[in-house]
């Protein structure tokens, strides 16, 4: 079976590659093939197929281009990403961010039915990288939040804490993000749009890159993975008077010992009150209605505002090629 996928992936490259793989499985007397493949709609379920081989070749073919594109990106950003460390200069920062997933709240010794209890708060790390004399430096900053909505009010929230944070340390005129492509929240019209107007909003300029597909892990998972771990072992660890079983609670458990256990991480809280007015303040900002949707946003992985309604997008960070340029709305 191995052997047979080594062959496929090897005439894949050979000219025709359609013909070549026809003939080496017809050679095989196999009128079929039967393989597995994980097929997603609302979760993911390794599935056996059966295709004629007509069928197989073609959809072969199309699923390779695929894996090729996705690989060559993968590389791509991951490369772009080192570069971007080694030549940071002074005065720019670059900022890692992603959301983890939601820390449950556990109690020990609870009775059957908390287990249903869906109380959780979110957790979004920040992981920041700066030059100081000419050392690469990092802080990690931590969002917890009541907010659970996971969408690009809370993220321009979580950043405008940010950047309150890094000035507090770092004279800086320049940003650039990762994280990745999530169109709930990092990359859809209404991020596109906010970033255009960094420069009027706070001062800075900025831009965003994109890991490729499902290759987004970095220092942000293992900073909330630390978080979590630590959170629940002491939750397990305390008594019924001293729960934690709130997002207000974490936070304070999480101030605290980060003066103690974990002093490289900063914390910031936010409330459902702020998410609120920023939801306001967003609307009054921008009318969404009216802001343009990028064709083919998803095989863009590279985002930088040229104007305060326009922005330049290129398929990977590094490329030569010239930018594609978008309007994202008129200014009146």
């Amino acid at each position: 079976m191995l052997k047979t996928a080594l062959c496929l992936l090897k005439l894949y490259y050979c000219v025709p590659r359609t013909s070549e793989l026809t003939s080496l499985l017809e050679a095989n007397d196999k009128e079929s093939v039967l393989f597995q493949q994980w097929l997603t709609t609302d979760r993911c379920n390794l599935e056996t197929i059966t295709k004629t081989i007509d069928e197989f070749v073609p959809y072969f073919v199309e699923k390779v281009d695929k894996l090729i594109t996705h690989d060559f990106i993968y590389k791509e950003q991951s490369s772009f990403l080192r570069d971007k460390k080694d030549s940071l200069k002074q005065g720019e920062v670059l900022t890692i961010c992603d959301f983890s997933e939601n820390y449950s709240f556990i109690i020990q010794n609870s009775a059957q039915g908390y287990h249903w209890n869906n109380s959780q708060a979110t957790i979004h790390p920040f992981e920041v990288y700066y030059r100081k004399e000419n050392k690469l430096e990092n802080l990690s900053f931590i969002i917890i939040s009541e907010v659970l909505t996971h969408d690009t009010t809370a993220v321009q929230l979580f950043i405008s804490k940010l950047l309150d944070f890094i000035k507090q340390s770092i004279d800086f005129s320049k940003i650039t993000f990762m994280s990745d492509g999530a169109a709930a929240h990092y990359k859809n019209k209404k991020k596109f749009a906010s970033l255009c107007s960094f420069r009027s909003n706070y001062g800075l300029e900025a831009e965003w890159h994109f890991f490729a597909t499902s290759h987004g892990k970095d220092p942000c998972d293992a900073v909330g993975g630390t978080l979590k771990r630590m959170a629940k072992r002491a939750s397990l660890a305390r008594d019924y008077g001293n729960t934690i079983t709130t997002p207000r609670e974490l936070y304070d458990w999480a101030v605290k010992q980060s003066d103690i256990h974990i002093t490289k991480l900063n914390f910031c809280f936010i409330s459902n009150e702020q998410y609120a007015k920023m939801t306001h303040e967003l609307e009054e900002l921008y009318t969404y209605s009216h802001v343009k949707t990028i064709p083919g946003t998803q095989k863009f992985h590279s985002f930088v505002p040229i104007s305060e309604n326009q922005i330049e997008a290129k398929k990977f960070s590094n490329s030569k090629d010239n930018p594609k340029k978008f309007t994202l709305f008129q200014i009146d």
